[in-house]
């Protein structure tokens, strides 16, 4: 049986672990990973009965990185794994699993999800909680594998993993720091851009100074756009890439053509 590797390197790639690390009880040991991606690889190894990989590996080498996120959703196929984060919904192969979605911001991104499930065939209903940011998904194995349902949620932009009650409080604290962030700068430029607003209002539009106060604004307006209304660019994408015209579409368009 596997051990967790020593020192501060990830279980599963042998990379220098961040400064809080994913932590995983696997066996009665304790794993630290990197990121999520490496702990759910780990998680399908094990579930698989692979964990033989880890034995056959040098811990001081570093592996093969995780998959990427268009890749890691075709580990759910494996059987084990998928009786693990699913359950058998009547006769032959339907499934139901709840899942937690990544990126739900609001009740159009919940009328994207449910559309682009409901045109999936083999899917045979899919409800999305919006207070919880959860899908309950109800879908036909052999038609639809989880797979490829994930690959189509991840296609119109959202990243969905199986729900427990640590990862969506880890996805919570991640969201919510991430909105305080977005927060802290579009304060901190819109006060700035109002000094330099100032500036040029009251004569400084013409001279030496008029080129530096323009990159000055420049400079701090263009992260306001591109991260701090980063979740309505990103929501407006998935909505066209969904064939849909959902709210987050004309606040994009708005912010961009101020901008």
């Amino acid at each position: 049986m596997p051990e967790p590797p020593p020192g501060d390197y990830c279980g599963h790639c042998g990379l220098p672990l961040p400064s809080r690390p994913v932590l995983e009880k696997i066996d009665g040991g304790e794993w630290r990973f990197c990121c999520g991606g490496c702990r759910r690889v780990c998680l399908a190894l094990f579930e698989a009965g692979l964990q033989g990989y880890y034995d056959r590996t040098n811990q001081s080498e570093t592996r093969a990185p995780p998959p990427s996120l268009r890749e890691l959703p075709s580990l759910y196929d494996i059987k084990d794994l998928l009786d693990d984060i699913s359950s058998g919904k009547g006769d032959g192969d339907r499934r139901e699993a709840t899942l937690l979605v990544e990126g739900l911001d609001c009740a159009a991104c919940v009328w994207v999800i449910e559309r682009a499930m409901a045109a999936t065939p083999g899917v045979l209903s899919a409800e999305v909680n919006l207070t919880h940011k959860r899908l309950r998904l109800c879908w036909d194995q052999q038609r639809a594998p989880l797979s490829t349902l994930l690959k189509r949620l991840y296609d119109v932009g959202y990243v969905v993993v199986p729900y427990t009650a640590g990862v969506a409080e880890e996805a919570a604290r991640r969201a919510g720091r991430a909105a305080l962030y977005r927060l802290g700068y579009a304060g901190f430029a819109t006060m700035n851009l109002m000094w330099l607003s100032v500036a040029l209002w009251t004569g400084a539009d013409s001279g030496s100074f008029v080129v530096f106060f323009r990159m000055s604004e420049m400079a701090l307006a263009t992260p306001v756009l591109f991260y701090c209304a980063w979740p309505f660019l990103r929501g407006a994408v998935a909505g066209i890439r969904a064939g849909a015209l959902t709210m987050d579409l004309p606040v994009a368009l708005g912010a961009s053509s101020v901008f």
